[in-house]
């Protein structure tokens, strides 16, 4: 009797490892880099109109790369989060700065993010915006990648 409870305990931790380890079909982020304005040594002011907020993707590698250019005021400063849920990856991105800002100057602020297991899935992005002084975050853009259009 004693070995056949031995066994079933055996199994069942066997089963639960296979579980956990079959975890890795699930949306990843794998890393995110920033760009622009972030680096304190490319910092680009301007005041022209040749600046224009994106959102887009690219594939490369087999990993996803969903790059956000957000055109804000230089003197930002600029924080993110991602959270990522059954066919949803959602940027947060705000302004946590105290200060107002003196200088009429625009930056681009560059995010990308790498993403893997998104293969036969459908993942609609959007990316949300908290302004210096609002509470709430707005949607800013959004898009969705479908899988087999690209």
């Amino acid at each position: 009797m004693k070995k056949i409870i031995l066994i079933l305990i055996i199994f069942g931790i066997v089963t639960c490892k296979k579980e956990t380890s079959t975890n890795n079909n699930v949306l990843t982020l794998n890393n995110k880099t920033y760009s622009g304005c972030f680096n304190k040594n490319k910092l680009l002011k301007s005041t022209t109109s040749f600046l224009s907020d994106s959102l887009f993707y690219t594939i490369e590698n087999g990993i996803l790369y969903l790059q956000v250019n957000l055109i804000y005021n230089c003197c930002g400063l600029i924080k993110d989060s991602t959270s990522i849920e059954e066919g949803e990856f959602n940027v947060f991105i705000s302004d946590t700065s105290k200060t107002i800002c003196p200088d009429n100057c625009l930056c681009n602020y560059g995010f990308k993010y790498s993403i893997s297991n998104f293969f036969q899935k459908n993942i609609h992005f959007a990316v949300y915006l908290k302004n210096q002084g609002e509470s709430k975050f707005k949607l800013w853009k959004e898009t969705d990648y479908i899988e087999g259009l690209d």
